[in-house]
């Protein structure tokens, strides 16, 4: 099966490589930030131009070694059913797994900790975290990280090695938590449509309406559902969202995998 999808001119790597790659990235953004915070002191400018420096500054270095995944092919899948599935499944699957961890001790620590860093964005970098990072991110961690792990490894080891990775460069637990589990169903995504177009509009719309809704409550979207509809609610909603999420992802796999056939045999 593996041989039906490609991942562009991608080269193979090793998830030691991978590793220092996304450290690479860690260590870009840091030192963008120190020195736009320098320049620019705690100002919306100087956090945005940090992001933007990191971002092509990692892209730029990857790109150079791994060759970037292809852009151009829209890739099976990109129709408004399979768009329309895969965004419910990713928000079935973000309340199923996210939700259950409301009744952890400490979680809301976790959250304020959250709320403390993300909170407060000026509007420019609000910008960039809902529209150019959800973009960097895909070409890095699906496109080039994903893709070349699938091509040393197989797609099963490239989709739970990359989405660890992405999980761990958003440091802050609960986001780690959160991402690794929105990073296995992107990168699952992007094996069956071999198309990064899906992936990409997901995170922009999931990342703009955390931005928008943070914004305008002060909360996140999951201590908002639990603080108005109560526990047993929300535990209705974690297995609701589990089995919606499991009549998806058969939906979609057999939904995509039928459409590969087709296009490898030539069938119109």
């Amino acid at each position: 099966m593996d041989k039906i999808f490609s991942f562009g001119d991608v080269r193979a790597i090793s998830w030691g490589k991978a590793a220092l790659f996304v450290l690479l990235f860690m260590i870009l953004q840091g030192i963008a930030g120190v020195a736009m915070m320098s320049a620019f002191g705690n100002a919306d400018i100087g956090l945005a131009l940090s992001l933007i420096i990191s971002y092509i500054g990692t892209l730029y270095i990857t790109g150079n070694e791994l060759n970037w995944p292809n852009l151009k092919e829209r890739g099976i899948g990109f129709d408004l059913v399979s768009i329309v599935a895969a965004f419910v499944l990713f928000s079935a699957f973000k309340f199923a797994t996210m939700l259950p961890f409301e009744f952890v001790p400490g979680y809301e620590d976790m959250i304020n900790m959250y709320m403390d860093t993300f909170g407060d964005l000026g509007p420019m970098v609000m910008i960039i975290a809902s529209l150019i990072g959800p973009v960097v991110e895909e070409i890095f961690f699906r496109g080039m990280i994903q893709g070349g792990l699938t091509h040393q490894y197989n797609a099963k080891r490239g989709i739970i090695i990359s989405s660890l990775f992405f999980g761990l460069v958003h440091m802050i637990p609960v986001q780690v938590i959160a991402a690794f589990f929105m990073g296995l169903v992107l990168a699952w995504i992007y094996y069956k449509t071999r198309s990064l177009w899906i992936p990409i509009l997901i995170h922009v719309i999931n990342n703009s309406g955390s931005m928008i809704m943070m914004e305008m409550s002060g909360e996140d979207m999951t201590t908002m559902m639990r603080d108005d509809v109560g526990d047993m609610a929300v535990i209705g909603i974690i297995v609701g969202g589990a089995a919606l999420s499991y009549v998806l992802y058969r939906f979609l796999d057999q939904r995509w995998s039928a459409m590969a056939e087709d296009e490898e045999t030539g069938v119109v």
